[in-house]
């Protein structure tokens, strides 16, 4: 909070002046980012085990069609990124 003006002006105090602007600039820093990525992975199994019960209870051919429409729209995607990389250029 208090430095002289030559300490701002000079590149390492730039350096950390940087530092400390990323340090206290937003929650995805570090052990933050840690903490996220965990809730994120614990609210996703949670989805995993609630679908998959849900999925469970039902019919097989409803099972079926959801593997398949899945499988479809997957090989869709893949293609698209595929066609999408070999004609970035154009």
């Amino acid at each position: 909070m208090d430095t002289d003006y030559g300490n701002l002006e000079s590149p390492e105090g730039q350096n950390k002046l940087e530092k400390a602007h990323q340090a206290t600039n937003g929650n995805r820093k570090r052990t933050e980012a840690i903490i996220m990525a965990l809730v994120s992975l614990a609210a996703n199994m949670f989805g995993i085990i609630f679908y998959g019960g849900v999925l469970a209870t039902l019919n097989s051919l409803v099972i079926v069609f959801l593997l398949i429409t899945a499988l479809g729209g997957f090989l869709f995607s893949r293609h698209a990124q595929v066609y999408e990389h070999l004609h970035k250029d154009d």
